[in-house]
């Protein structure tokens, strides 16, 4: 448990992701149980962690395009 802390505080450079955050992770993304997701064909869960990505890097570029405008 704290090496999967450990990584996610670190953003990636310490510790270890344990599989069963990955798999809360995007259920929390699909909106599902994650005993639903474990069942479910692995790729969904790749889908949804790559999306979720996707949605955080679009929203920091309206951001900062945001600020720009403001300034």
């Amino acid at each position: 448990m704290s090496a999967c802390r450990a990584w996610v505080l670190s953003k990636g450079a310490l510790g270890q992701l344990a599989p069963e955050y990955v798999l809360i992770r995007a259920a929390r993304y699909l909106n599902v149980a994650p005993w639903e997701l474990e069942r479910a064909d692995g790729k969904w869960v790749q889908w949804a962690l790559f999306c979720e990505q996707l949605d955080r890097e679009l929203e920091e570029r309206a951001m900062r395009r945001a600020r720009k405008r403001s300034q």
